[in-house]
């Protein structure tokens, strides 16, 4: 009863956080919209206590919880198992009991979920950005090839000015092509900075709701374990939801 009371208020906390930034979002651009979700979810979870998993030990496990705890760590294993080598290291016998710990009562599921929304989201925002910027330099180009078109067009009633308008031309086009290029690489720098914050975002939320392995930190290795581990809950998740689907259909 008392896992089912907290998995409840935990589901209630993450609720309310959503509305609470349903409420404002409006007042965000679309760049700080998935940073505020996370800070909002992150917050209320600390606000109110709700730390992910439930205190555990071989005498205050139920035969339930000790079927799933035993599940969960059977699956860590197979994950730390299928790790890069430069990884497998990293992740102690201790700390696999401690995730399976904190996955007990679901809530950590359900934040994982959320990230994931709001990294699809987010990589989608981007990719439209780029896209943007991408239709806007062939706009250029073209707008560009139609006017040094007309200009040769003029330049045949006079030959012998054809050699300079050329010439001119693909000096323009040359400064047009690094101009672009200048502000592509320019562009790219700024999505990348911000799936960099993204990240971040995700660790500072997993670190707030106490997830074992989570951090702020720049670490590549310890990124890269956090990454493999976020995408792994993803699918545990995934395969849950679907079983859960699954049963209800049956039923």
């Amino acid at each position: 009863q008392q896992r089912k009371r907290r998995s409840g208020e935990a589901w209630r906390t993450i609720q309310t956080a959503f509305r609470c930034y349903e409420e404002i979002r409006g007042t965000f651009s679309e760049k700080s919209r998935s940073r505020m979700v996370m800070t909002f979810l992150g917050g209320h979870m600390k606000q109110n206590c709700m730390e992910p998993g439930i205190e555990f030990g071989p005498s205050k496990l139920t035969p339930e919880d000790r079927h799933k705890y035993d599940l969960y760590y059977r699956k860590l294993k197979i994950f730390r198992e299928q790790l890069p080598s430069n990884l497998m290291s990293k992740l102690s016998s201790h700390q696999l009991r401690e995730l399976a710990g904190s996955l007990l009562d679901g809530t950590v599921f359900a934040i994982v979920g959320e990230l994931e929304d709001i990294q699809k989201e987010t990589e989608r925002l981007l990719l439209k950005k780029r896209m943007e910027v991408v239709n806007r330099h062939k706009g250029r180009k073209v707008e560009l090839a139609k006017r040094h078109g007309l200009e040769l067009d003029t330049a045949e009633s006079k030959p012998n000015t054809v050699p300079l308008v050329m010439s001119r031309q693909e000096t323009e086009k040359a400064e047009l092509e690094k101009k672009l290029a200048e502000e592509m690489r320019s562009t790219d720098k700024t999505l990348v900075l911000e799936l960099d914050q993204l990240v971040a975002d995700q660790q500072s939320t997993m670190l707030q709701c106490a997830l074992p392995l989570f951090s702020v930190t720049n670490s590549p290795q310890e990124v890269q374990l956090q990454m493999h581990l976020l995408r792994f809950l993803q699918k545990m998740n995934a395969a849950a939801t679907a079983s859960t689907t699954g049963s209800q259909a049956s039923s």
